[in-house]
């Protein structure tokens, strides 16, 4: 009999009070350090196993203490109980429940502190995280002081009010409760609820590392809290367990969704190259395979028979959204895609597909991406437009996983792409004959233009673009690829092609990586965007017109993490001559046009100035009364400063009224120095758009090495509403600009001076992030450490290999932490099995000093075994 974690868990959780796991959460909540919560929820999980074993006896699994913990598991990682449909209440909704449950005046100070109209004030410690908080301070008054509510009870009603199918349902089932629960117990149902995070400071990753060392590594095969607490039952955590144990519990199965395999960033080709060389070289059917990043939704497909369901990237199911059933109309895509089961070839009955649902418009033959705001779960645009039933999504397919029973995770990538092109009926390739297909991405394909009408032969000339071979039409298409070596020349050829007609980057597999769920660092697959290249972005001047509600990492310092920005609408020549010379009187100011939102780029202290500056400025937003009153034209008072967004690429959006905004906005730079009437104007960005398109174009006919050029002549874009008009001749540069980039090039040591033996024989790995603040001026930047190692007879490398001692960085990034884990493991490839990770202020130390220092121990990452006794 198989280990049930529900009805194990419930041993417990029938007799365990819920008011009790509510103070263990406060005092959670209140703790600084990621290390004493973890501490402090070890601790209780260890109690909570030791319980069950009391209870239930010792006779089942080796670890069904730890399994019998998913009652509890459910309500401290909220956001990840997939057994549970969404409540369908936010914040607002749960306010207006409280006041409506309690009897609070609607127009009275506790009812407008819960629907923050008073309670969300940063001035004077008075501004609270979030609603819960609020409800804590309100309702402290109102509550009973007992509670009476067993944690399997909360799970009884929390069901409950999952499946109520009206409001009125939910508020029945809301009352009831919450005047029968504590204040505190109020509180953490708020935030299960309206919420569904727990806001105690640490991610789900640390609970789960908590209750046991395979949990991560299984809810990445599963995405489900069961499944985890099922399987880690059968696990010692004291015990690393043997291969194949290992394989049987992570493997991938039907019908239960993973978190599918990442793509490494990367900031050039070089990059792509110089990660293969490092990882792959040598190995058997070494060699990339290069495919077109498309600009969608990651989407994996389980298959059985005519049966389909569909999970996004974080495990949400979308079936409902798509359509359960090849046999059914219901939905958006399966019964297209299905094509009454000539779709798949006759041997295909159970498959799990990886790929990226994009969407297709049958009447422009083009195909839309979430860059225009379309949104393929709802079949609809984001700007709440209706329905086009000429726009319906279609799926691209780019690897497989699973095949009639079959687990394909563990076959290399050229293998799982062989295995791949036998699966659909209209396909009939092989690599090699995929490959040269794309081998130029304007080659004509073998097809028979005679008897096909225009249209269809822009839809054909689409896909060759787009590196698409047509399964379905309109529904499902297969991801074409290119088998190269690690050119340089080649790959920066086929980004710069790609890039130009729409796509949204480039992706390079090493084709022996098998498939690692949720892999992504030094997994063998990379990808390269725009936005990641130094001199493919747009520099703009906006102004902050409105802020976004409270997040969960706010804080009293910082209210608003994100912002929305405007530009200036000139199009109207009245206003714009009055524009240099605009007095107080509201009827001469120019209008603003709402153009992105932004939030990435900024430090905390930037954060915390621009809100603490605009905090008296604030005004509720009436969204029922849009374009009228105080808002007709975007009204700004006071002090109003502006910012200068860094962004990789401008598409036309409906979502914001200047028609145009910014993918992957950040800023650059707070520009208090400026007024705003040098906030940029629509026809500003029209030109800029315009010219960013024509960047990529160039591209293609650079014949140096180097990939980046910038020129301005006109792209056309396969992904947008793209003009007939021939392409004009592209001009190249005399002096190409590309290049490797700073952070890839070597320091030439015969450039160096030496005045030290200090670092002799000592090799240096150096990972400076952005946020870098050196203490001194002449220690300020990675290339002034690099001089300094060199000078003091040291050797410095780019990337960590067998011999380096060192690895210094500023903070951890996701590359260092993967090092540090790495080295902890002592799986690294360092002596010893790792490196010493040590802090940037231990270097300059031993750099002012001019002497090899020991460590202290807050300069240390993570260190060697001999180096930790040396620690300070």
């Amino acid at each position: 009999m198989s280990f049930s974690p529900s009805a194990e868990g419930n041993k417990i959780a029938d007799i365990f009070p819920f008011e009790t796991l509510c103070k263990f959460l406060e005092q959670v909540s209140r703790l600084s350090g990621v290390k004493n919560k973890k501490q402090n929820i070890s601790s209780f999980i260890r109690k909570w196993s030791d319980e069950y074993v009391q209870i239930a006896g010792s006779s089942g699994p080796i670890s069904a203490g730890l399994g019998s913990f998913y009652p509890v598991l459910r309500l401290l990682m909220p956001s990840a109980d997939r057994a549970r449909e969404a409540f369908g209440i936010g914040e607002t909704t749960i306010a207006r429940m409280l006041i409506k449950a309690f009897g609070l005046a609607p127009k009275g100070p506790d009812a407008l502190s819960l629907l923050k109209q008073q309670g969300s004030t940063i001035s004077k410690g008075a501004f609270h995280r979030d609603l819960a908080d609020i409800v804590q301070r309100v309702l402290k008054d109102h509550c009973p002081t007992d509670g009476t509510y067993t944690i399997s009870k909360i799970h009884e009603i929390l069901d409950d009010l999952a499946g109520a199918l009206t409001q009125d349902g939910k508020l029945e089932i809301i009352t009831r409760l919450i005047r029968t629960t504590t204040i505190l117990e109020l509180k953490w149902l708020v935030r299960i609820v309206s919420r569904r995070d727990l806001s105690l400071g640490i991610g789900d990753k640390v609970i789960l590392n908590c209750l046991h060392p395979a949990a991560i590594s299984i809810w990445d095969v599963t995405q489900s809290l069961s499944s985890v607490c099922q399987r880690i039952a059968d696990i010692d955590p004291k015990i690393v367990p043997s291969e194949n144990v290992t394989n049987e519990l992570l493997k991938v199965e039907l019908f239960t969704p993973f978190k599918p395999m990442l793509c490494a960033k990367t900031s050039s080709v070089e990059d792509i190259c110089l990660g293969f060389q490092q990882q792959f070289a040598g190995s058997v059917g070494g060699g990339l395979c290069l495919e077109m990043k498309y600009d969608g939704e990651r989407v994996q497909l389980h298959k059985s028979g005519n049966k389909y369901q569909f999970w996004s990237r974080s495990g949400r199911e979308w079936t409902a959204s798509y359509g359960g059933s090849g046999d059914s109309n219901h939905g958006s895509l399966t019964y297209r895609l299905h094509c009454n089961g000539s779709t798949f070839a006759s041997h295909v009955n159970d498959c799990i597909l990886d790929g990226e649902m994009l969407a297709f418009d049958s009447r422009k033959n083009r195909f839309v991406t979430k860059a225009m705001g379309y949104d393929v779960k709802y079949a609809r645009f984001e700007d709440g437009m209706s329905k086009n039933k000429d726009i319906l999504p279609c799926y691209i397919v780019f690897d497989i996983l699973y095949l009639n029973g079959q687990l394909l995770t563990e076959k290399p990538l050229s293998e799982r792409k062989r295995i791949l092109l036998t699966i659909f009926s209209p396909v009939n390739f092989t690599i090699d004959e995929v490959s040269s297909q794309l081998e130029n991405c304007f080659s004509p394909l073998d097809i028979d233009e005679s008897n096909m009408d225009v249209e269809e032969n822009e839809q054909i000339e689409q896909e060759r673009l787009l590196s698409l071979f047509t399964v379905a039409k309109g529904a499902l298409y297969l991801g074409g690829f290119v088998i190269s070596q690690p050119d340089k020349t080649k790959l920066a050829r086929y980004f710069d092609t790609w890039v130009q007609h729409g796509a949204e980057g480039l992706v390079a597999k090493a084709l022996c990586t098998t498939y690692v769920p949720n892999g992504r660092n030094q997994a063998g697959w990379w990808k390269l965007k725009p936005d990641y290249v130094a001199g493919l972005c747009t520099d703009l001047d906006c102004l902050i017109v409105g802020a976004y509600n409270v997040t969960p990492a706010a804080t009293r310092q910082t209210r608003f993490f994100s912002f929305l920005c405007a530009v200036i609408d000139d199009e109207n020549k009245e206003k714009e001559s009055k524009r240099a010379r605009v007095e107080i009187d509201n009827s001469d100011m120019p209008k603003f046009l709402t153009f992105c939102q932004v939030k990435n780029g900024l430090k905390r202290e930037q954060l915390e100035s621009i809100n603490r500056r605009l905090e008296p400025h604030w005004r509720p937003y009436d969204r029922r009364k849009i374009n009228s009153g105080d808002t007709e034209w975007l009204c700004v008072k006071g002090e109003r400063p502006d910012f200068w967004i860094h962004a990789a690429e401008m598409t036309p959006s409906a979502s914001y009224s200047a028609g145009y905004t910014l993918r992957f906005p950040r800023v650059s730079a707070i520009r208090e120095d400026k007024s705003w009437e040098t906030v940029a104007s629509v026809t500003e960005i029209r030109r800029i758009y315009r010219d960013t398109k024509a960047k990529m174009e160039s591209h293609s006919n650079e014949k140096s090495d180097n990939s980046i050029v910038d020129i301005d002549e006109e792209g056309t874009s396969y992904f947008s509403s793209a003009s007939n008009t021939p392409t004009k001749p592209t001009k190249k540069r005399s002096k190409p600009v590309g290049s490797i980039l700073p952070q890839y090039c070597f320091l030439e040591k015969e450039s160096v001076e030496i005045n030290s033996t200090v670092f002799k024989d000592l090799e240096f790995c150096l990972h400076i992030s952005s946020r870098f603040n050196a203490p001194s001026a002449d220690l300020n930047t990675k290339s002034d450490l690099e001089k300094a190692i060199l000078k003091m007879s040291g050797k410095v490398v780019q990337n960590p290999g067998a011999t380096t001692d060192y690895v210094i960085a500023d903070m951890v990034t996701i590359k260092v932490s993967n090092l540090v884990e790495a080295t902890q493991k002592g799986t690294a490839q360092g002596r010893e099995g790792g490196y010493d990770i040590l802090s940037t202020d231990w270097l300059i130390r031993c750099i002012r000093e001019k002497k090899l220092l020991l460590p202290k121990e807050h300069e240390v990452f993570a260190a060697r075994p001999s180096t930790l006794c040396d620690i300070e």
